[in-house]
């Protein structure tokens, strides 16, 4: 059972497709696997899909006061339009 989960995200394109829905409709995770997936177009060039990811993941609240301002540096050093 864990080999089939693992196998599922093997590759960053299988990540990138299927993340944010697995955890969003499937195990009802925080809203971090949004910033995940940014994180990851950022580094293949994706900018504009991962700035969409980035101001998806702040629309959300935090409970955690400086997270958003964490996100928007984070988002800023990556080269990020937020």
């Amino acid at each position: 059972m864990g080999m089939a989960f693992l196998e599922r995200f093997a590759t960053r394109q299988a990540i990138i497709s299927g993340w944010v829905q697995f955890n969003d409709t499937e195990m009802h995770l925080a809203n971090i696997a949004r910033l995940d997936v940014g994180i990851m177009l950022a580094a293949t060039g994706s900018k504009e899909s991962a700035s969409e990811f980035f101001r998806e993941h702040l629309a959300q609240p935090s409970e955690n006061i400086h997270h958003h301002s964490y996100v928007r540096k984070l988002a800023e050093k990556l080269g990020l339009d937020v």
